[in-house]
Formats: C-alpha cells, structure tokens, sequence
C-alpha cells in the first residue's frame, strides 16, 4: 500500500492503523514522490490525501489513470483520505479516478473496511485484532499528541 499524505503524524496513524494487514507500506509526502514510487513499483494500493504541496492528489490520480490506460494497465484502487468533506470534493475526488472518497479524521475499522472493499483478495488474510494490538495502537497514537498540538498551533497561526 502507497500512503501519500503531507503530514506525518497522518502518514504514522496509516501505519499505525495498518500494521496488521497482510501488505507492505511506502510512503510518499507529495503527488509528485507518489509518481516516481508507482513508476518504480507498482503498488496493490494506494491511500492519497487530495490536498498537497507541490502535486495534489488529484493532479497525482489523474496522471496515474492516464498512465495506466497509455500502458493498458488494469486500474489500481485508490482511496482518497482527506479532509475535505463535501460533497463536490468527494465527486471530485470520484472524478479524478479515484475508487472510494474518505474523510479524515477516520477510524481503523473504516479503512480497513474500504481496504477490504477495493481489494476483496485479503479479505480472508486479515484476521481480527491481535491480542495486545489495541494497546499498541493506543501508545503509537499516544505519542503523537505532542506533534498533532504543535502542527495544529502552527496551522491555525
């Protein structure tokens, strides 16, 4: 799975919220490092916030399904993850190429839900909790209170 978002305490909560599912995560921070990582390898997945510096997600969607059908490749499923909310901004999303417009901030089960929808394969494979995994994932989101206060503060300014 791709996870392209521009915040890393967003890119950490994917990881967090994704450790148990059968896939290998990459990261990129922008539409353009997402271009250069699906050029190098193929990913099963992609989860892309729509709003970033340097490429959006929807200029970055929309580049990958013109490349996809120059190279009639089978469209890979892709989740917008993003704050935006409205309605036009989930038709936009859905216009770009996009598979499934989601809404920040989400829960584990949505995403791994979605996840499931796009790629019914590992459906099967994913299994429930793990026995300790919920307190795992407490701690990892614990620890980045401090960082999610200080980009708030330094958003809001």
């Amino acid at each position: 799975i791709l996870i392209v978002d521009d915040v890393e305490d967003n890119r950490l909560i994917a990881q967090l919220y994704l450790k148990h599912l059968p896939y290998r995560l990459s990261f990129a921070q922008n539409g353009l490092e997402a271009l250069e990582r699906v050029s190098r390898n193929r990913p099963d997945l992609i989860v892309i916030d729509m709003h970033m510096p340097k490429m959006s997600g929807y200029e970055a969607v929309e580049e990958i399904r013109r490349r996809e059908r120059f190279e009639g490749l089978a469209p890979t499923p892709i989740i917008a993850l993003t704050a935006s909310a409205l309605r036009e901004d989930a038709e936009r999303s859905l216009a770009a190429g996009c598979t499934i417009h989601l809404t920040k901030p989400i829960s584990r089960e949505r995403l791994q839900r979605a996840i499931l929808e796009v790629t019914p394969d590992v459906a099967d494979s994913t299994g429930g909790v793990e026995p300790g995994e919920t307190i795992y994932l407490k701690r990892g989101l614990q620890t980045l209170i401090p960082s999610f206060r200080a980009n708030t503060l330094r958003d809001l300014e």
